[in-house]
């Protein structure tokens, strides 16, 4: 997957760079840069499981929330397994370039979380586990449980550094390949600098 962005990214860069003017027009351009670092995002899947409990939710009280009429107490207990994706990169606005002369200095903000999916093939009958002699689970708990889980994915994605760095890093290579193409176009050996946030 990371081969095919950096190969599409490649392309664009040379599409873009050569499209209605010559070589000597070709230049790099901060407004470029930020548009193929998009390209550069960091897909990873995941694993997750989804838990609630709720101790004696059955009752006959119908002024209490979330009541569920059985005739004796039961808890609620239930889980569920399911796969999804992250994807990391970084704000493209706020990356930043030089130029002087030969020497191209890129500033690279920090990674952060672009977008979680679920994948919702992974739903099925054999997702949901109840547990024993508890009532079944409703549609609000099933959405409170999944709501849960995906905070506590993310918040150990946010605090995952090698993650991070890695999705920085990304970037790093597609916005490398965009000015080495650049160079070739106009034959200049362009030394590149690189400062992280």
């Amino acid at each position: 997957m990371k081969r095919l962005i950096c190969l599409f990214a490649s392309a664009i860069i040379l599409c873009c760079s050569c499209v209605g003017c010559g070589n000597q027009d070709a230049q790099l351009d901060l407004t470029q840069a930020r548009n193929i670092s998009e390209l550069a995002t960091l897909e990873c899947y995941y694993h997750n499981v989804a838990r609630f409990y709720r101790e004696k939710s059955s009752t006959w009280k119908i002024w209490e929330p979330d009541t569920k009429f059985w005739p004796w107490e039961r808890d609620t207990d239930f889980w569920i397994e399911y796969e999804g994706t992250i994807k990391l990169g970084v704000d493209s606005s706020k990356i930043k370039m030089s130029i002087d002369g030969e020497k191209v200095e890129v500033f690279i903000p920090k990674a952060k979380i672009l977008d979680v999916g679920i994948d919702e093939k992974t739903f099925n009958e054999d997702s949901y586990v109840i547990g024993g002699n508890t009532t079944p689970p409703k549609a609000i708990e099933q959405v409170k449980a999944m709501a849960n889980a995906e905070k506590r994915m993310i918040e150990t994605a946010k605090k995952d550094s090698a993650l991070l760095n890695n999705a920085q890093k990304e970037v790093e290579n597609v916005l490398n390949s965009y000015i080495k193409n650049i160079g070739k176009l106009i034959n200049v050996d362009y030394k590149v600098t690189w400062k992280y946030e």
